[in-house]
């Protein structure tokens, strides 16, 4: 068994130090009010702030900064959202150890895999790392960047509850540290204050996941060994991941010398074992083969500064039926949680508050209405998680497993339409980078007539970005391709549902209107991704598209039918647009030759 030591610590924190201030002077009125300091409320306020100078905006936040934080892992795509609100080059070179990938360990087989973000970003994406980040800092340096952009942050106050006009949010009370309370109007009220917020107990109808119903035990080590194959080294790392019997161990380096290491298992399994935090978390290491080799002569320290040095949390994965209502809104873990084994924490809350920003904008400044802004969110928002949950619920079913375990992620991807078809481990790779939450919604879609839409099948994720090699979907795009040319008459295979939808396009700070296409995909046994709803988006005027594609018309017959139906555009972008959306659904598996012109 691993040796296991206790030794000091920095005490960077001072827990339980008593902090006097003069209670906070609250405006009586702003555009947002938003609860909670953390990433998702930080990248709110300062999105808002950068889209539409001159936004009030005002984020009461119940805790002083800073303060400590789980959840130091970050994964790639949050850069995109890092760039777009001024804080990806302050991130950069502020010290944090850079984070190029993870190595997993999973099942019987302890062969390690390594996904390296370098393996599956192309040259045009701004860095082929992330990084492992001390969250004190981390998040005190998003709150900078937001009250740069012009946020007022009001610290040891906590929004208490919602106030209402009718059924209408129209502010808060907010109580200050010193017990004096304020109420504070808004026109919005968010909430980014995690599993406890205000508005996501009132009115987020939260589903719990009783079979991600799991605790995690913690300590932060000094003196881990690097190994290549394993964590890289401090200057090349990356997150290790490793099965065990009844759960997983993370193992992520804080600083070159500090590692965070963590047990996760069920709640039942540590219940049941009847043992302190420490005694649970050395017998697992106790059972777990590579144990000696990975703790060698490390020491436990204390690490968080509260005198504690092991620690449990329970990470109950959950979604909100209602993410958002008149006048309110849920982000970030407000909004949902999903079980930290992809390390998507503060991608998701950075992620859902860049689309909550944008759709906040455009209604605040009357340019979409509220119910399509907000209700396209949360749609998005919802199936993130659920996406990231099936992931989830996958890599747990496999770990007794001996066959390849990243295939149930393939099989996951191409139901939610994210990637068409993809090998098993670059599907997996869409999830672990953070791109399966795109779906085509930044660039793709929002293009006028005769713009660039994206044709290679996997490019659906990155826009202009190259995310996987071609040769995982080559051959399939080349069938695509083959079914698509010419001028044939083609017809959908199943059903197709036209859906007003609002999507952001990146780095604009507004939503857009497209029509979302709902495919119902009929499985047989010829079908390559039989029985599965697929979607994507369209500009509003390509939406008949779809429906003229019945087997009596041809691509150039569509085209003509939908300039004759009222869409202005020239012959030819209309004709062009007409076959990229044919060869998307080829990609599909929803689209096939009319019987007479089948051979």
């Amino acid at each position: 068994m691993a040796r296991i030591a206790s030794g000091g610590g920095s005490r960077p924190f001072a827990a339980g130090a008593q902090v006097t201030r003069m209670p906070e002077t609250l405006p009586e009125a702003v555009d947002v009010l938003i609860s909670g300091a953390g990433p998702a409320g930080s990248t709110l306020a300062a999105l808002l702030c950068k889209y539409r100078p001159g936004t009030r905006v005002l984020v009461a936040e119940r805790r002083t900064f800073p303060r400590y934080k789980i959840g130091e892992s970050l994964i790639v795509d949050v850069n995109r959202i890092l760039e777009d609100m001024g804080a990806l080059e302050r991130v950069d070179t502020a010290g944090f150890l850079r984070k190029y990938g993870a190595t997993f360990m999973w099942g019987p087989d302890r062969t390690p895999r390594t996904f390296e973000w370098s393996d599956y970003l192309g040259a045009g994406y701004p860095m082929a790392h992330t990084w492992h980040v001390e969250r004190p800092r981390f998040d005190q340096l998003l709150v900078d960047v937001a009250r740069e952009h012009g946020a007022q942050f009001a610290f040891d106050c906590d929004v208490v509850e919602p106030v209402l006009e009718g059924e209408r949010v129209t502010g808060a009370r907010v109580r200050r540290g010193d017990e004096s309370e304020a109420t504070v109007r808004a026109r919005w009220v968010i909430d980014c204050a995690g599993l406890g917020g205000p508005l996501s107990r009132r009115y987020g109808q939260r589903r719990m996941d009783e079979e991600l119903r799991n605790i995690a035990v913690y300590a932060y080590f000094r003196g881990l060994p690097w190994r290549a194959d394993w964590n890289g080294s401090p200057d090349h790392g990356r997150t290790l991941i490793v099965s065990h019997q009844q759960g997983w161990f993370w193992y992520i380096p804080v600083t070159p010398e500090v590692t965070s290491v963590g047990f996760v298992t069920s709640l039942a399994s540590f219940t049941e074992a009847d043992l302190s935090p420490r005694a649970f978390f050395e017998s697992r290491v106790g059972t777990l083969a590579e144990g000696a080799e990975l703790f060698g002569d490390a020491e436990v320290i204390d690490y968080r500064g509260d005198g504690k040095l092991f620690h449990s949390v329970q990470e109950y994965s959950y979604g909100c039926e209602r993410v958002w209502g008149p006048g309110w809104a849920l982000c970030g873990d407000a909004a949902g949680f999903v079980d930290a084994i992809l390390s998507i924490g503060v991608f998701i809350a950075c992620n859902h508050a860049q689309f909550l920003a944008y759709a906040l904008r455009s209604v605040l400044d009357g340019d979409c209405d509220e119910e399509l802004a907000l209700g396209s969110y949360a749609t998005t928002a919802r199936e993130n998680l659920e996406a990231f949950r099936s992931v989830a619920h996958m890599l747990y079913a496999f770990i007794p497993a001996g066959s390849a375990w990243w295939e149930g992620c393939a099989a996951a991807l191409r139901r939610s339409n994210l990637v068409p078809t993809e090998a098993d481990a670059g599907a997996f790779a869409a999830f672990f980078t953070g791109f399966a939450t795109r779906s085509g919604m930044y660039d793709d879609a929002l293009g006028s007539f005769g713009g660039d839409f994206v044709l290679e099948m996997g490019h659906q994720l990155s826009g202009a970005e190259q995310l996987f090699a071609p040769s995982a979907y080559a051959e399939h795009a080349r069938q695509a391709r083959k079914l698509v040319s010419g001028d044939p008459r083609l017809r959908v295979r199943g059903s197709v549902r036209a859906v007003p939808f609002a999507l952001p396009r990146n780095g604009s700070g507004a939503v857009f209107p497209v029509t979302r296409l709902e495919v119902e995909v009929p499985g047989d046994a010829d079908s390559r991704v039989p029985g599965v709803s697929r979607r994507l988006f369209v500009p509003g005027g390509l939406a008949r598209a779809a429906e003229l594609m019945d087997g009596t018309r041809t691509l150039r017959e569509v085209a003509a039918a939908l300039a004759e139906g009222g869409v202005d555009a020239p012959a030819e972008d209309l004709r062009r647009e007409v076959t990229k959306l044919a060869y998307r659904l080829a990609g599909m598996g929803a689209l096939e030759q009319a019987p007479a012109e089948r051979r």
